[in-house]
C-alpha cells in the first residue's frame, strides 16, 4: 500500500485501510510513494494507491509515481483518496486507469472528506477524517482483501 500525504490525512486513511486488510488475514506493507520503488510493486498481490485530491486529480507526486508503474499483470489494485469537500474529481479514476493500463484488475475505490487547509486562516472540515471515516476505510480494506482471497481460492 502506498500513498502521498501532504497533511497526514491520506496517511490516516491508508493506515485504516491497512488495518482492515490485516484483520482479514493479509500481510501489509504501508509506505509513502517517496519511499517506494515502483518496480517493487510486482511482488505484491494487491496494490493500493492513495492521494489527496489536488485540483480534482491526484497529487503531482502520485501522478509521477503512476507513470513509473511496472507491469502488474495478474495483480489487483485499489484507489483511495482524501478531498477537501468538492469530491474525488477524477483522482480515483486516474489511479484506476493507470493500474488497468499496467494489467491490474481494480477491485474498488474509496474517498472521504478531509481537512482542507487551502482556505486559511479557516480550515474547512477540521475534524475529518473522523472515526466514522476511518472505520469505513478499515471495513473497505477487509472487504477488498476478502474479495481477493475469494478469487485466489477459486
Amino acid at each position: 500500500m502506498t500513498y502521498y500525504s501532504q497533511t497526514g490525512n491520506t496517511k490516516k486513511v491508508a493506515e485504516a485501510l491497512a488495518r482492515g486488510a490485516e484483520k482479514a488475514g493479509a500481510s501489509v506493507v504501508v509506505k509513502g510513494v517517496e519511499d517506494v520503488d515502483p518496480s517493487e510493486l510486482g511482488g505484491y498481490g494487491l496494490i493500493c494507491i492513495g492521494t489527496p485530491v489536488h485540483w480534482f486529480r491526484p497529487a503531482r507526486r502520485v501522478r509521477e509515481f503512476l507513470k513509473k508503474l511496472p507491469n502488474l499483470e495478474g495483480k489487483s489494485g485499489v484507489a483511495f483518496s482524501t478531498h477537501g469537500g468538492l469530491g474525488a474529481g477524477w483522482s480515483l479514476s486516474s489511479i484506476g486507469k493507470a493500474l488497468r493500463v499496467k494489467g491490474a484488475s481494480v477491485l474498488g475505490s474509496l474517498t472521504t472528506v478531509a481537512a482542507n487547509y487551502h482556505h486559511r486562516p479557516f480550515v474547512l472540515h477540521k475534524d475529518r477524517p473522523n472515526d466514522d471515516d476511518l472505520r469505513k476505510f478499515e471495513e473497505f480494506g477487509g472487504t477488498v482483501t476478502k474479495a481477493l482471497q475469494a478469487t485466489l481460492n477459486t
